[in-house]
């Protein structure tokens, strides 16, 4: 070991060490021995022998190597000077003395490094090392094994002109993986192609399927920073993680890209092109393909098989184009996962996803828009759970065909679901998402029918919640519990020419919905929807939250094979059905007289909710203000309107509107306005402080590029996951989606009201909640009940209760004893009969 010590002018030192190696001369039976070549500048070949190389190589002429074995002392390299060209053919390159050596390094781009004819690199640091567009050429059956760093490519303004071809990078456990010198510390390969801060660089040959080439267990196939880059004709296989993932992952990738804002690059992966072979294969990697950060992305023809984890993971791309097509994916966990897709242009489309859980999404944290996201003609067979397509948060555009969710053509198929995981099933789910499209859809199962209410909850076609102004035309629901699910505030929503089929226990199920007349009432025209199946009890269920009109064409009767009407709404309250002789045959729409009429009655105040009027009032107001804030045609409408304008200046200047400017300001990645901000609101109600406690967090965590929660953050977040979203407001989609889970719909409201209407003037509820030190239960109960309140955490474990009597009305209790999460409470007179359960959050 060498050490270090220098001494400045005022007596200050610093020592650092160098170790260095012994010479080494390689094994006594080596018969002949190996030539010596120590810190050598090499004019001529080196051919039919075997060398060993201690310090640095200096290739100082145009020098072939062939037919020969090469050692390498610990740390030895080879340097090949401008001007020159360094041809290495049939030969072996490899460690000597038990440390890895370093690697060969190309600088400039009149340097050049050749290796063809079967040659074979291994043990090395970085194997190879191109600075500042120093010339690679791989060819010919080359094999690059147990290396810690394959191939290093940097620093370089203009298109690489590496060409890489025919060959296989790998890790080899029958080999042993040498020690490196530190600061290295590795037991397998680590990358196969590294490419940093390159203008251009394409991996692959697509002249013949001959020149493929293959990335064998190791973290990273090609790890990309800041490079465009195009990749084709390569197979990706076995890139193995253990662990929980990870964001940004730690290994088990076949490609990883990332770039920045103001470094914005393109990647393409796969493609069609004048009939060459562009296409790559991903098997058994737990990432397929990892892009985040303003790129311009393309996945296109690519073919992915026992995908681990996620095939195609895509984040943070705004003002980029992303296009994922026609590419082939079978057996995994998620297929197609599209993250923050703040003002991106996103084309999913011709996709066939086989045997995964979850099939696509395209998912914001906090409500924003998209210049396009079209989801067309993709093929998905999902497995026993899970959901076929996803979008939360996508915020349509007033007036906008493309600025919205556009999910049409698909044909979602579950087989063989499992009707009693409380994960459930949706063939599509919408949430948050105003003027989602789903039309032209399939959504079936083989076939059976489902036994009970929570087992036809648990399987649903088409779900959309807390999404106004969307439309449903011509989709087809085959053998699922659910046909059409909504959730919530909905109003403006279209429903037209939808055949719901074969074996329901709901046609039509709305939880606490309002989803608007379902018909032309002008005019009296049915929308046509048609439900094959000869129960009315199963036509539409729920508990709608208003008055709806529903029209319907036809005769009701058992002869005919589509049964143009509800008939029967089960509980029948706020569901009208009016008969009408016109109906529609195509998908269409009735407009308003001017943009902001479908809002009158919101400006107003006149939708007379039954169900939650403050909450349902709340998110109308606030999607009144985002549609008018996202819409030219919406906000130019408003100088012609003094009371519309009136309105969205007071909410403007309330919660309403700054939570809107927080949102505005991290979706533009200004955090510490969006921090500040949030910090001055005072919370009016439950669903502002679970918006102002996600948004912290969120700022804490995903904005500093953290992925991973502390404990408490991770309990808070759970506990807001887990509202209904209806009452619990737009932040339990924006937990959901950081934690990465979809929990089952609490449909716990109609449960509730039949559980205490079983008690007479029974009602109770703790306020605040979230709580923090005190709550404060309020209660009736009959004259000389006694009733218990118990808490219980997230596991179900009883952790405190409460006495409570008739000769009171209201109990004080401490939360200071609850660690931050989710709780749940439940009410019971003594004789054990329930009356009420419901959720408690405990913030610190």
């Amino acid at each position: 070991m060498l050490y270090v010590t220098v001494t400045d002018n005022n007596g200050c030192t610093a020592t650092d060490s160098l170790k260095v190696h012994v010479c080494c001369y390689g094994d006594a039976y080596y018969t002949p021995r190996p030539t010596q070549l120590n810190d050598s500048v090499i004019l001529q070949n080196l051919n039919n022998g075997s060398y060993i190389v201690n310090g640095v190589l200096t290739i100082n002429a145009n020098v072939n190597i062939s037919n020969s074995l090469v050692y390498f002392a610990p740390n030895a390299k080879i340097n090949i000077n401008p001007n020159y060209t360094l041809t290495v053919s049939n030969s072996y390159l490899l460690a000597e003395c038990d440390t890895m050596w370093d690697g060969i390094y190309i600088n400039g781009t009149s340097s050049q490094l050749v290796v063809n004819n079967n040659t074979f690199i291994k043990d090395a640091k970085n194997a190879i090392v191109s600075t500042n567009g120093g010339n690679i050429q791989l060819s010919g059956n080359i094999t690059m094994v147990n290396n810690y760093k394959n191939i290093v490519v940097s620093n370089y303004a203009g298109t690489h002109p590496a060409s890489i071809s025919a060959t296989t990078f790998s890790f080899n456990s029958s080999y042993s993986f040498l020690p490196q010198y530190p600061p290295i510390s590795a037991t397998r390969t680590y990358s196969g192609i590294e490419i940093n801060n390159v203008e251009s660089i394409t991996i692959g040959n697509t002249a013949s399927i001959a020149n493929r080439n293959y990335f064998d267990n190791m973290d990273f196939g090609i790890k990309n920073y800041c490079s465009n880059l195009e990749v084709y004709n390569n197979t990706f296989q076995n890139m193995s993680f253990i662990g929980t993932p990870t964001y940004p992952p730690t290994g088990g990738v076949g490609i990883i890209s990332t770039a920045g804002k103001f470094t914005p690059k393109n990647l393409t992966v796969g493609g069609i092109s004048n009939g060459t072979i562009n296409t790559n294969k991903f098997e058994a990697c737990y990432w397929g393909i990892y892009a985040d950060y303003y790129q311009n992305v393309t996945v296109q023809r690519d073919t992915f098989n026992n995908t681990v984890w996620t095939s195609v993971y895509l984040y943070s791309h705004p003002t980029k184009t992303i296009k994922v097509l026609s590419n082939v994916i079978t057996n995994g966990i998620i297929g197609i996962h599209n993250g923050h897709c703040f003002n991106s242009t996103i084309d999913i489309n011709y996709n066939r996803i086989t045997n995964n859980y979850y099939g696509i999404a395209a998912l914001n944290v906090n409500s924003a828009t998209v210049q396009k996201l079209n989801i067309y003609n993709n093929y998905i067979w999902n497995n026993t759970y899970g959901n076929g397509i996803q979008v939360t948060n996508i915020q349509g555009v007033a007036g906008s065909n493309t600025q919205r969710a556009n999910i049409s053509n698909n044909f979602v198929y579950i087989n063989n679901p499992d009707l009693n995981n409380v994960q459930g099933s949706n063939g599509i789910l919408v949430n948050q998402s105003p003027y989602a499209l789903i039309q032209l859809n399939s959504v079936s199962r083989p076939s059976g029918t489902v036994a009970n209410e929570a087992q036809a909850l648990n399987l649903n076609g088409i779900h959309i919640q807390l999404s106004p102004n969307s439309k449903l035309c011509q989709n087809t629901v085959s053998y699922m519990g659910c046909g059409l699910r909504f959730n919530g505030a909905m109003a403006n929503t279209t429903l037209q020419l939808n055949n719901m089929l074969n074996y329901y226990f709901y046609g039509v199920r709305l939880d606490n919905a309002f989803i608007g007349n379902q018909g032309n009432t002008a005019n009296c025209t049915a929308w046509r929807n048609r439900w094959n199946i000869s129960s009315s009890l199963i036509r539409i269920q729920g508990t709608a939250s208003m008055q709806h009109i529903w029209l319907y064409d036809g005769p009701n009767n058992t002869s005919n094979l589509y049964y143009p009407a509800p008939n029967s709404v089960n509980p029948p309250n706020n569901l009208q059905l009016q008969n009408c002789v016109n109906y529609v045959s195509s998908c269409s729409e009735t407009l308003p007289l001017s943009a902001l009429a479908p809002y009158t009655p919101v400006v107003e105040n006149t939708y007379n909710y039954t169900i939650y009027p403050e909450k349902n009032r709340y998110w109308d107001k606030q999607f009144y203000y985002y549609d008018i804030q996202n819409s030219p045609l919406m906000a130019s409408s408003l100088s012609s309107d003094i009371h519309a304008l009136s309105f969205y200046n007071m909410l403007d200047a309330n919660n309403i509107g700054t939570f809107a400017k927080v949102n505005a300001y991290m979706n533009n990645e200004d955090y510490a306005v969006s921090e500040t901000l949030n910090n001055s609101i005072i919370p009016t109600n439950d669903i502002e402080k679970n918006r102002q406690i996600v948004n912290q967090i969120y700022l804490d965590t995903w904005a500093k590029g953290r992925f991973e929660f502390t404990t408490d953050e991770r309990s808070v977040l759970e506990a807001i996951a887990y509202l209904e979203p209806l009452t619990g407001g737009g932040a339990v989609y924006s937990a959901r989606v950081m934690l990465g889970i979809n929990p089952p719909v609490n449909t716990g409201t109609t449960k509730m009201a039949q559980q205490t209407s079983l008690i007479q003037n029974a009602a109770s509820t703790i306020y605040p909640n979230p709580a923090k030190d005190m709550a404060y239960l309020e209660y009736s109960l009959i004259e000389g009940e006694v009733a218990y309140i118990y808490f219980y955490n997230i596991m179900g474990v009883a952790i405190k209760s409460y006495m409570i009597d008739s000769s009171k009305n209201h109990f004080e209790f401490s939360t200071t004893d609850f660690k931050p999460g989710l709780y749940f409470y439940s009410i019971k007179l003594k004789n054990g009969k329930l009356l009420l359960s419901n959720k408690l959050i405990i913030i610190k």
